[in-house]
């Protein structure tokens, strides 16, 4: 094994070490154990597994996910995937049984899945948009005759099918459990010759909270953690709103009888914990909450970005581990001076499109709306995707000479009635800071470079690029095995950008750039960008039509 190659199997055994939990003292030994190899082999199974599963390649810029369905609706679709119920939300849910009974079909049941399970509680009941108490499985509608309801948590396997007063419907028996599926039952009762009877079926939700979940945090197995949550044993889980504890479950999966039946199914060793942990803080801290509804039909890497999109973070890859990385300030981990490039092109987008360079946005988030009736005293309650009021900063529109308008869709962030949506705000001020970071940039860099993972921020020190004391966040690493060349990108990052994002400060940020006389200094390399140069070495003019050029430093 040449030097190089045994180099870099110190690092990466390194930092795969550290990524699975092994420790950082081990990580510095010389040899490499049985353990680290099976280790290993488990991560390399993953690299497999993950890219065909999550659909897509990580990357910090990456485009958010979908919005997914419309969980104020109570469908009936027999194609559609079954609901998977996030925090604390709202579902129609899809109806999968229902049939007329009795005499001159007095009775019509219908049966409902609500979300896998089993999930936290299905706490209200909603009928034609009005939260209507059930006592005894009977729900009090004035004038409506008698409607009849059961509901069960989707516990797997549930103890026994779900029953209605007054009668069973024909073809639902005892063998009917529907376990691992928080699901309900209601029975509308005519009476054709009574005063009050239903006329037509009402529209139905439920709102509750949903899925469990794992939370490393209350694992005392795992290091700083303290509770009997285990990842590998789904009756320790317990309900959570954190978008990093869902989005690590999501991506372990929900099993029910050893299936995976929602979710990624990556083993906990394929994926970095310690950053779903740390970003799980974060989002406690700032009081970020993840709620909504998904189809297990949905791209899994969606879904992924949706609910990371929840707590301000998105999911990134490292090799073949999935990890994420969530907005908060940094500190420079390290130096990258010319001392630290390996043989190789510098790249450099020097800003952001005018297009892209936004300065206005409109988050779109789900919000509940109520209205009371002034004469009956009766309260209706809507869910829909609502726009919240626009973002403007004056700075960044003077700056760039009009106004640049974007909307953006939070999916899973919800603001109940009465609350300001906060969250969505904060994380629209993100998108926009972010949509002024210039980049990316890539660097060919030395081996001991490998240690470094995207999320990490450094210090850009190469004034023959025009980048002194610039910060920038990594957004991928990757390694060149014949020639031991690490090529990063990154993209600058503002750290004043974090206190106007959360409005802890009037004062935007000044947009990040490389200086105006970055085109005019001596760069080798640089005069092969226009024809208009005659010989290397001789100023440029004018910045390249796509604000990027190429250039190679001379190494010390």
């Amino acid at each position: 094994m040449s030097k190089f190659l045994a180099t870099a199997a110190m690092v990466v055994g390194g930092v795969a070490l550290i990524a699975t939990g092994v420790g950082a003292a081990a990580s510095l030994g010389i040899g490499i154990s049985q353990a680290t190899l099976a280790t290993a082999t488990t991560v390399a199974k993953v690299a497999g597994f993950a890219a065909a599963a999550l659909m897509a390649t990580s990357s910090l810029t990456a485009a958010k996910g979908s919005a997914g369905g419309s969980p104020d609706e109570w469908k009936a679709d027999p194609d559609a995937g079954i609901d998977i119920v996030f925090g604390d939300a709202y579902n129609g849910g899809h109806i999968i049984y229902r049939t007329a009974y009795g005499d001159k079909n007095k009775y019509q049941s219908i049966v409902t899945e609500w979300s896998i399970g089993p999930v936290q509680s299905l706490d209200t009941l909603y009928i034609d948009q009005i939260a209507r108490p059930a006592v005894g499985g009977v729900v009090t509608v004035p004038n409506q005759g008698f409607i009849h309801e059961a509901r069960q948590r989707g516990l797997c396997p549930e103890p026994a099918a779900l029953t209605v007063a007054p009668s069973q419907p024909y073809g639902w028996t005892a063998a009917h459990k529907l376990s691992g599926k928080a699901a309900t039952i209601m029975t509308f009762e005519y009476d054709t010759k009574g005063k009050n009877t239903q006329t037509s079926i009402p529209t139905c939700g439920w709102r509750g909270k949903g899925v469990l979940c794992y939370d490393p945090r209350l694992d005392s197995t795992y290091p700083g953690g303290s509770g009997p949550q285990r990842a590998s044993d789904q009756t320790t889980w317990a309900w959570s709103n954190n978008p990093y504890v869902v989005g690590l479950t999501w991506c372990l999966g929900w099993k029910q009888n050893g299936k995976l039946v929602a979710g990624v199914g990556l083993p906990i060793a394929g994926i970095l914990v310690d950053q779903f942990v740390e970003a799980a803080n974060v989002a406690t801290a700032m009081g970020w909450t993840v709620g909504g509804v998904k189809s297990t039909t949905d791209d899994k890497w969606d879904v992924l970005k949706d609910i990371l999109q929840a707590g301000a973070g998105e999911p990134l890859r490292l090799g073949a581990l999935l990890g994420c990385i969530v907005q908060r300030p940094r500190v420079s981990l390290a130096t990258i001076d010319r001392n630290a490039l390996a043989q190789g092109d510098i790249t450099i987008a020097a800003m952001q499109a005018r297009r892209d360079r936004i300065n206005t946005i409109v988050p779109r988030y789900w919000g509940e709306e109520t209205s009371t009736d002034a004469s009956s005293g009766v309260t209706t309650t809507t869910w829909a995707e609502v726009p919240a009021a626009p973002i403007v900063v004056a700075d960044y529109v003077a700056a760039d000479g009009r106004q640049v308008r974007k909307e953006a869709s939070y999916p899973l962030v919800q603001c109940f009635a009465g609350q300001q949506p906060t969250q969505a705000a904060q994380l629209a001020r993100y998108d926009l800071e972010n949509s002024r970071e210039f980049g990316p940039i890539t660097l060919p860099l030395k081996i001991r470079w490998m240690g470094y993972k995207p999320g990490d921020v450094v210090t850009l020190d190469i004034p023959e690029a025009g980048l002194e004391g610039q910060a920038v966040m990594l957004l991928t690493r990757s390694l060149e095995a014949s020639t031991g060349v690490v090529t990063i990108t990154a993209r600058s990052e503002t750290l004043a950008k974090h206190a106007f994002a959360l409005g802890q400060t009037a004062t935007p940020p000044v947009s990040p750039g490389l200086p105006a006389n970055a085109w005019e200094w001596d760069v080798p390399g640089l005069a092969e960008l226009e024809d208009t140069v005659a010989a290397q070495g001789e100023q440029l003019a004018t910045l390249p039509a796509d604000g990027t050029f190429d250039f190679q430093v001379p190494l010390a």
